[in-house]
């Protein structure tokens, strides 16, 4: 089935859910792992896999970022790809000053991928 390693479920699949607790900062909702789905599927998102939902604590900047990424990603416009570099920019500095996780990090790239 799989093990629970601090808050984060990993399946046999690989596959990382992290657990449901809502802690201040940004807050989505749950967590569940699988196959990237397109905009049809998830039902407003062209790129981001909505199917991943961020329920830890983000700098106020991480978290301004993504809504933007949101916002970006439903008008599909363009300004997604470069939102989603930069979300990945503030993530691996955000990890480099030990305020979140590399587990934290490689969710966050995982919800918005680049193009």
């Amino acid at each position: 089935m799989g093990r629970l390693v601090k808050n984060i479920f990993i399946f046999t699949t690989g596959k990382a859910v992290y657990n449901n607790e809502k802690e201040s900062g940004l807050y989505l909702g749950g967590i569940m792992g699988s196959d990237r789905e397109k905009s049809e599927v998830n039902g407003r998102f062209h790129n981001i896999r909505n199917e991943y939902k961020i329920n830890f604590k983000v700098p106020e900047i991480l978290k301004n970022l993504m809504m933007e990424a949101e916002e970006a990603d439903i008008r599909n416009d363009g300004s997604y790809d470069n939102l989603a570099d930069t979300i990945d920019v503030y993530a691996k500095n955000s990890y480099a000053d030990g305020l979140i996780t590399e587990a934290q990090w490689d969710y966050i790239v995982t919800r918005y991928p680049q193009g």
